[in-house]
């Protein structure tokens, strides 16, 4: 399919503070074009706002709407204040699975013309429906570069393993064959809490490519969200501290900035 990329991925979690733990999984992204917004495209295999067996839809992301998230992105990047050449957009999600979704980040890149990143957008949900943006992107404007790190205040409640407070370090590497994420939660004081991210290899997508990711890594989604269900169960028998939601913040997005917040907790 004309605009989609497959994406093998390994994504991983690592606990630093209080109760050390550490988990890794397969799990298989796509990465598609915004070109595609609004059609319906596909078979019973794979399919582009269709149903299908796998299945990626506007309605699960970013407006919402079929065929207007190029125009969400565009009053994303205005309400953070930014001007960004963004030619191109494209986003990294998992697809559906048997009509199941569970989509906790998903990354809006956009380039531009010359094909350098200029912004990216983690659009971040949790299990209560709640969702927030970081929009991350040099105060400059100028490209983001695979070393820079950008830092934003966390304004939403994800875990309830964490309280939400502190800062996350983000970093970005959008290649022609592969992709990185990293995310860093550190807290108050500045010291690393959990390194959380991904990693993973583009492939033009090809039923035959595509029924060698689902063998190697099946249910797709639903094999993810057992995964981080499962270690919470673990964590939660460790007796690590319960925080339970709080009201969430307004407005739901955020804009990094270059350099961390000073170390004394000041945010």
């Amino acid at each position: 399919m004309d605009g989609v990329k497959l994406v093998r991925t390994r994504v991983w979690h690592r606990r630093t503070a209080v109760v050390e733990n550490a988990f890794s999984y397969s799990a298989l992204y796509c990465l598609y074009k915004l070109g595609l917004s609004g059609q319906r495209r596909g078979n019973w295999l794979f399919g582009y706002n269709r149903k299908a067996l796998l299945c990626l839809l506007d309605r699960d992301l970013g407006g919402r709407v079929r065929g207007e998230n190029l125009q969400w992105v565009q009053r994303q990047l205005a309400v953070a204040g930014l001007d960004a050449d963004c030619a191109s957009v494209q986003v990294l999600s998992m697809p559906r699975f048997l009509g199941f979704v569970f989509n906790p980040v998903s990354f809006w890149f956009c380039s531009d013309s010359r094909n350098q990143l200029r912004a990216v957008i983690a659009e971040v949900h949790n299990t209560f429906r709640d969702r927030h943006s970081y929009i991350c992107a040099h105060e400059d404007g100028r490209p983001i570069q695979p070393a820079d790190a950008l830092f934003a205040q966390k304004d939403f409640h994800v875990s309830p393993f964490f309280e939400r407070d502190g800062q996350y370090r983000f970093r970005f590497h959008l290649g022609e064959n592969r992709l990185k994420v990293d995310i860093d939660y550190l807290d108050k004081a500045g010291q690393l809490r959990l390194g959380t991210g991904l990693q993973g290899d583009l492939m033009e997508f090809d039923y035959g490519q595509l029924a060698r990711e689902l063998v190697r890594a099946p249910l797709v989604s639903l094999a993810s969200c057992v995964q981080i269900g499962w270690q919470a169960l673990i964590l939660r028998l460790k007796k690590v501290s319960w925080h339970d939601r709080p009201t969430p913040k307004q407005p739901v997005y955020s804009r990094t900035l270059d350099a961390p917040a000073s170390s004394s907790g000041e945010l």
